[in-house]
């Protein structure tokens, strides 16, 4: 969090210290907008932030100047050292990411970079061992991992539940191999992870999924690769291809229900639905290949 507070306003940094431990474990938000009020978001409860912290109602506006100062700090004093990410519309910040938006610059209908800022997410990590517990134990048949992917909508918990499963896999004695392509899922610094992804897992961070899971499979003998986020059909093969090699699979991906990952049903052998029903991290359902409900009830 630190390194996190040292590009945010004063003011939010005051605000977060006067939080107490229950609302800093569940803080997962804060929304700027240039000229509107500042936000922070916890438990899925919007709160306005003033000078003595935060109330129901709008306080401080986040002004041009703090947008301005906050993108320097963001890009470390040099915006066109991080244009590469600025196309992406999000930096990683200690394993928090930073989406922003505003006036951007386009060459030939792709984006050159951003010119003006107008708004930042912050979207706060959240290490939450024994996450995936209650779901753990159906993601096997006859004692054999099958490929998982972990379906939801944005906000709900996946890559909290991956790295979770990661540690958990790597205590059963599995070799993981993880793909943190965005730094969020071990939140490596110097390439060690801060969070725990395990004693038996190895990260490959800051590098696309392609070039990973090759380097990966040819040099660290996995039993389970672990990937955030399929993007494109480049990172569909590459997994692909992993798995013709027996090697395990956990993924993630933004859906709803199973008319969103209907063209992975080859793919996969177990899906598990996330929602925010009851919180963050709510299991709705766990399917096999043929999309039939594994387990009634999830305790």
């Amino acid at each position: 969090m630190e390194k996190l507070m040292s590009i945010l306003p004063q003011y939010i940094n005051k605000a977060i210290k006067k939080l107490n431990s229950f609302q800093i474990s569940n803080l997962t938000e804060i929304r700027l907008r240039v000229n509107k009020p500042a936000y922070m978001y916890i438990s899925g409860i919007e709160y306005g932030i003033n000078e003595n912290g935060i109330s129901k109602y709008d306080g401080i506006i986040f002004s041009k100047e703090d947008s301005k100062e906050m993108w320097r700090r963001l890009c470390e004093g040099s915006p066109y050292s991080t244009t590469i990410k600025q196309r992406s519309g999000y930096i990683t910040v200690a394993g928090n990411r930073v989406g922003f938006c505003g006036e951007y610059a386009l060459l030939d209908d792709k984006i050159k970079h951003i010119e003006k800022i107008s708004s930042f997410c912050v979207r706060i990590k959240h290490e939450v061992k024994g996450c995936s517990n209650k779901f753990f134990r159906y993601l096997f048949d006859n004692n054999e991992f099958e490929n998982t992917l972990i379906v939801s909508p944005p906000g709900c918990g996946k890559t909290t539940m991956i790295r979770d499963m990661a540690r958990l896999l790597s205590f059963e004695g599995y070799n993981v191999c993880v793909v943190d392509e965005r730094d969020e899922i071990a939140a490596c610094i110097d390439g060690v992870p801060t969070l725990d992804v395990g004693k038996r897992t190895d990260v490959f961070c800051n590098v696309k999924k392609t070039v990973a899971i090759e380097n990966i499979v040819r040099s660290l003998r996995p039993d389970i690769i672990i990937v955030d986020e399929l993007g494109d059909q480049n990172d569909i093969l590459s997994i692909t291809q992993a798995s013709k090699k027996g090697v395990k699979l956990i993924s993630t991906i933004h859906g709803k229900n199973i008319n969103d990952v209907i063209e992975y049903q080859q793919m996969f052998d177990r899906f598990v639905f996330l929602s925010k029903k009851e919180g963050v991290g709510t299991v709705d359902g766990i399917y096999n290949k043929q999309f039939k409900n594994v387990v009634k009830n999830i305790c």
